[in-house]
Formats: C-alpha cells, structure tokens, sequence
C-alpha cells in the first residue's frame, strides 16, 4: 500500500465478533498494516490470576481496562 493511500481504521465489537480475524485476514492476505487487539490481552492476563476484569464477569471494569 503506498503512503498515498494509507488510513487508520478502527474495528469495534464484542468479544467473538470476528474483529481478529478479519484484522489477521488483512495481514496475511492482502498486506495491510495492522496492530495487535487490546482485549485478548487483557482476558488473557485475567484469566491467569483469577482477577474479575473480564467481560462476562464485570463488563465496566473490562471497558475500564481496555
């Protein structure tokens, strides 16, 4: 993609929309630029120490956080 044509796009939507893989499908096959996604990070990290930021759990705390 050259600088002439490049945007930044935000992807929004609860967990197991299929954000990620639209963003991973955008990598991989058509090249795009693309950062990593807040939220599995942020469940991921929870999960591990049994903490209650999670979406399912307390969903404002998980906003807070993300």
């Amino acid at each position: 993609m050259s600088e002439d044509n490049e945007h930044d796009v935000a992807l929004t939507g609860g967990p197991g929309s299929g954000k990620g893989t639209l963003v991973e499908h955008l990598r991989r096959s058509l090249g795009f630029h693309t950062r990593p996604e807040a939220g599995p990070a942020i469940i991921r990290d929870w999960v591990a120490s049994s903490g209650r930021a999670l979406p399912w759990v307390v969903p404002g705390l998980f906003a807070e956080r993300t």
